[in-house]
């Protein structure tokens, strides 16, 4: 018992060291058992109307989209011997605690970026990132620079629900392979924007502090 509360600890401290991407840019939802879930997210179509003075009110409708999800368990077993337990007096047995932690906070990055990246179909039947979603931004002009980042925001900010409205929000992740993330860095987080070794005028950077790089 004493061991399993020193281990149960020290799962959780390793897990919470690592901090997953994951759970910055997905929704988290409640899922009450292992069966396949349905998710919905809902709004309603038509803008709000005048009322008159017989306080009559226009109907209205919900529109509802629909996603499933399905939990599983993951886990691993790790042996220790007699020999080593003695021997490292403990320090294996809380290792193992340590690594194990942090692969499960791994793991929710994995099966995220996995699913995410392999750009699968979307509740309509298309796939997620598509032109059909306007959502998609191909060719050389799209590498990682300030001026890409402008074009994905104004791409962003046409985004629409469900009802064909906007969404009315901003962005608040730019996310990127370890190569691009310094890269990144200083497209949302320098102010000024320096071009070329000649003394020249800074120029004021407009996508600064509207995201963060992950």
């Amino acid at each position: 018992g004493i061991l399993g509360n020193v281990l149960n600890k020290r799962l959780q401290e390793s897990f919470k060291k690592y901090e997953p991407v994951a759970f910055k840019l997905a929704s988290i939802a409640d899922i009450n058992d292992f069966k396949e879930s349905e998710i919905y997210s809902i709004a309603d179509s038509g803008d709000l109307e005048v009322v008159g003075a017989d306080s009559k009110l226009a109907d209205s409708s919900l529109i509802e989209g629909k996603g499933t999800n399905k939990l599983e368990t993951y886990g691993k077993i790790i042996q220790l011997t007699r020999q080593q337990i003695i021997n490292d007096d403990l320090g294996a047995f809380l290792k193992t605690a340590d690594i194990l932690g942090n692969r499960c906070a791994r793991t929710i990055d994995k099966l995220f970026f996995s699913k995410l990246m392999a750009n699968p179909n979307f509740t309509d039947g298309k796939a997620l990132f598509s032109a059909d979603h306007g959502n998609l931004l191909e060719g050389t002009a799209t590498a990682l620079s300030i001026e890409a980042v402008k074009n994905a925001i104004a791409v962003f900010l046409k985004q629409t629900d469900i009802a064909g409205d906007s969404i009315g929000e901003m962005p608040t992740h730019l996310v990127t392979s370890p190569e691009l993330y310094m890269l990144a860095r200083e497209i949302c987080e320098s102010q000024y924007v320096v071009s070329g070794n000649t003394k020249v005028t800074a120029q004021l950077n407009a996508v600064a502090g509207i995201m963060e790089p992950v």
